[in-house]
C-alpha cells in the first residue's frame, strides 16, 4: 500500500500537468506510454500462446497514437494499411500466419485507444475535458479498490479476476460519478447534472470493462501484473486498461452531446 501511494503521488500530478499543457507534452508522455505499454501487452501474447512481431508492434503502436495531430497524409488511412502490409509481409517471411493478428490487434488496442486522449485535448476545452476524464477514470479505479478490500463479498468475474467483487464495482460506479459530478462544476464544462450524471456512470462501466479486458490477458498468460515498472500498481499497461476504454468514451460522448 505505501508503494502504491508513493507512485500514486507522482504518477497523478505527472499526467494531469502534461494535460494541462498540451502538446507537444502530452504526445511525447503518451508516446512513451505507448511504448512501455505495448512491450507488455506483446510479452502477454507471448506467455498465453501467441506468436508476435513484438518489434514491429512497439513501432507502429505509437503511429497509431499519432494519426491524430500528424499532417496529411500521416492519417489514419495511411498507418492501417502500412501496418496491415507490414505485419502481412512479415507473417509471410517467417512462416508465422498468424502472428500478424496479434502484433496489428496488440497496436490497435494501445495506440488507437489512447490517441483518442490526443483527440479529446485538441476539442473546444479539451484540457478540462481530459482533466475529468482523467479524474473520473482514476476515482473509479481507486474506489473500487479499496472498497472491494473492505466491503467485497461477491465476486464479479472470478474466470477472470477473483479480486473483483461487485462491491468494489459498485463503490467504483459511485466515485465516478461524484467526481464528475464535482468537475463538470469546478471546471465550467458545458454540461449539467443530467448529462454528468450518465457521464460518470459510462466513465465506471468502461473503466471497469478496460480492467476487466486486461485481466483476462493476465489470466491467459498465468501472470498477476503486466511488468513491474509502476510499484504497488504493476506494469504501465495496468495502469492505462481502463483509461484505454474510457478515453474513447468521453471523446464521442462530448463530440456528439455538447
Amino acid at each position: 500500500m505505501r508503494q502504491r501511494a508513493i507512485t500514486a503521488a507522482w504518477f497523478t500530478p505527472l499526467i494531469l500537468g502534461v494535460a494541462w499543457l498540451g502538446n507537444p507534452w502530452l504526445a511525447l508522455i503518451l508516446c512513451l506510454t505507448s511504448l512501455f505499454a505495448a512491450r507488455e501487452l506483446y510479452d502477454l501474447i507471448s506467455k498465453a500462446g501467441g506468436n508476435t512481431f513484438t518489434l514491429l508492434g512497439v513501432v507502429l503502436t505509437p503511429l497509431f497514437l499519432l494519426s491524430v495531430p500528424l499532417p496529411f497524409p500521416l492519417t489514419l488511412p495511411f498507418i492501417l494499411t502500412l501496418a496491415l502490409l507490414s505485419c502481412l509481409l512479415v507473417s509471410l517471411v517467417s512462416k508465422n500466419p498468424l502472428g500478424w493478428l496479434w502484433t496489428l490487434g496488440g497496436a490497435l488496442y494501445i495506440g488507437w485507444l489512447l490517441s483518442f486522449l490526443l483527440a479529446l485535448r485538441g476539442v473546444e476545452g479539451g484540457r478540462e475535458w481530459v482533466i475529468l476524464a482523467l479524474l473520473t477514470t482514476f476515482a473509479n479505479d481507486t474506489s473500487a479498490f479499496f472498497s472491494g478490500r473492505a466491503w467485497g463479498r461477491h465476486h464479479l468475474l472470478p474466470s477472470l479476476s477473483p479480486g473483483k467483487t461487485w462491491e468494489g464495482g459498485i463503490g467504483g460506479v459511485l466515485a465516478a460519478i461524484l467526481v464528475c459530478l464535482a468537475l463538470t462544476y469546478l471546471l465550467d464544462l458545458p454540461i449539467n447534472y443530467k448529462l454528468a450524471i450518465p457521464l460518470g456512470l459510462l466513465i465506471a462501466i468502461f473503466a471497469q470493462s478496460g480492467d476487466l479486458v486486461e485481466s483476462s490477458l493476465k489470466r491467459a498468460a498465468g501472470v498477476k501484473d503486466s511488468g513491474r515498472l509502476l510499484p504497488g500498481h504493476g506494469g504501465v499497461l495496468d495502469r492505462f486498461d481502463s483509461i484505454l476504454f474510457t478515453s474513447p468514451l468521453v471523446y464521442y460522448y462530448v463530440i456528439w452531446l455538447t
